[in-house]
C-alpha cells in the first residue's frame, strides 16, 4: 500500500520554485490544493495534490527585460 506523502509549505514552495507567500496567497483566493491540518499548528499538503494542481497549469516565459522586448 503507498503511504501519502505530507509537504510544509516550505517543500511546497521549493518543489514549485517560488515563495511561500505565493503559495498563501493562492491557497486564500482558492487557486490552490486544500491543505490538511494534521494537528494543532501542523498543516501539510499532499504531494499528490500539489501535482495534480502543477499539471493543470500552463507554463509561461517571460517576453522582456529591462525594456528588451524578445525577437
Amino acid at each position: 500500500m503507498a503511504q501519502t506523502v505530507y509537504l510544509s509549505v516550505r517543500q511546497v514552495a521549493e518543489h514549485l520554485g517560488v515563495s511561500t507567500d505565493s503559495i498563501y496567497r493562492w491557497k486564500r483566493h482558492g487557486e490552490f490544493p486544500a491543505a490538511v491540518k494534521l494537528g494543532p499548528g501542523s498543516v501539510r499538503w499532499r504531494l499528490a495534490d500539489v501535482e495534480a494542481w502543477e499539471a493543470t497549469r500552463t507554463i509561461c516565459f517571460a517576453v522582456s527585460f529591462c525594456g528588451f522586448e524578445a525577437a
